[in-house]
């Protein structure tokens, strides 16, 4: 994704610069800025929160991350380590790296004491290096706090329910096995019957 497509992802995308040409053709003109909102705040919040990760300790580019503000990014890789790019951004400034041999995909290293060089390496150092210079003097600003992710499931059923919402399903809770129920009683106590003679006698005739 280039860095305008990273930029997008802050909702509202704000073209305001010089023009830029190659001696010939006009390549972009932002003399004069537009803005335009291509998502939903609450889904661009959400996305500046994850894509916060890979610059966090564990991330892909772990350690690359600016020491005075918060930022966001994602490195890419190609097959064998031919391309390497990584787009970053704060909410003031989006801004890719790419390596690469153009018109070439041969291997990248070893490059500088990198052995294959991915996005988390170089065009992640140089991301930071660029952006920590271009952040000079410029205030801290935060990212707005994302909404609580729901479960899409969980929305379906309540539409289809046409509001009504059930809760969420309780299970029994606290509850034991119920225990041994073999006891050892003694047996009980049982009086004989008394007993009765009874005679019977048959006449014949």
């Amino acid at each position: 994704m280039p860095a305008l497509g990273y930029a997008s992802v802050r909702a509202d995308v704000s073209l305001d610069g010089p023009e830029v040409n190659d001696q010939r053709h006009t390549i972009e003109d932002t003399t004069h800025p537009t803005s335009q909102r291509i998502e939903r705040e609450e889904i661009a919040d959400t996305m500046n929160d994850l894509l916060q990760g890979p610059l966090s300790a564990g991330g892909t580019a772990g350690g690359k991350n600016l020491p005075d503000r918060p930022a966001a990014g994602k490195t890419g890789t190609t097959q064998d380590n031919g391309n390497a790019w990584f787009v970053g951004y704060t909410p003031q400034l989006s801004t890719a790296v790419w390596m690469g041999h153009v018109g070439d995909q041969r291997p990248m290293g070893p490059v500088k004491g990198v052995r294959a060089v991915t996005g988390g390496t170089w065009p992640a150092r140089t991301w930071q290096a660029f952006m920590k210079r271009a952040h000079e003097g410029l205030p801290k600003v935060e990212f707005n706090q994302p909404a609580p992710i729901t479960d899409v499931a969980d929305e379906a059923k309540r539409a289809a329910r046409k509001g009504y919402d059930v809760g969420v399903r309780r299970r029994p809770t606290g509850v034991d096995d119920g225990g041994n129920l073999n006891q050892d009683l003694p047996p009980p106590e049982v009086e004989p019957p008394t007993s009765s003679t009874t005679t019977t006698t048959i006449f014949g005739f």
